[in-house]
């Protein structure tokens, strides 16, 4: 009677350690199935006006003479206020109003930075008579609202004694960017 006592009870205990077994595989494979789910997710996108810049007003020296001995500059400000240092002498303006350069930014309503070239060049054809003009923009960055928004480029321009009279002219890149 013993034996069959530990026989049965060895067969329960078989019996439960599979079902044991049965009941852990199928908790898990329930567990795995509610750890994953799936969702269609959203994206979207606006698209802005580009941006643009375009030149309002030159930038303009004006008129003006140097001496012999030595030369000067001639500087321009964001305010339109011409200066001269050296043997440099400012002359009448008429016919040519001395300016800073005036930019318009057109786009979204939103800020931007502004890029301006270090120097312009100004020539009148002959590369020994070449003058160097030092720019600098009036703010490094801005914001447009209402479509628009302004600044401005002043600078100083590098006169050597006895430069060549004439007409002298150049360029220099102005860019803008979004922030």
């Amino acid at each position: 009677m013993g034996r069959t006592r530990l026989y049965e009870r060895g067969t329960v205990m078989r019996g439960l350690r599979t079902l044991l077994v049965v009941g852990l595989v199928l908790g898990m494979s329930g567990q795995a199935m509610a750890a994953s789910d799936s969702i269609s997710a959203n994206a979207s996108a606006t698209v802005i006006a580009p941006i643009t810049v375009a030149e309002t007003t030159q930038l303009n020296f004006g008129k003006f003479s140097v001496g012999t001995a030595s030369g000067g500059t001639v500087t321009i400000s964001t305010a339109d206020v011409r200066g001269a240092t050296g043997t440099v002498k400012l002359a009448d303006a008429a016919g040519s109003v001395p300016a800073a350069g005036l930019f318009t930014v057109g786009g979204a309503d939103l800020g931007y930075t502004i890029t301006v070239a270090a120097t312009s060049t100004l020539t009148n054809g002959t590369p020994a008579d070449d003058m160097t003009a030092t720019l600098t923009k009036s703010k490094a960055t801005g914001t447009i609202a209402s479509g628009t928004d302004t600044f401005k480029v002043s600078a100083s321009l590098a006169v050597a004694a006895s430069q060549t009279p004439g007409s002298y002219a150049g360029t220099y890149s102005v860019s803008v960017a979004y922030q």
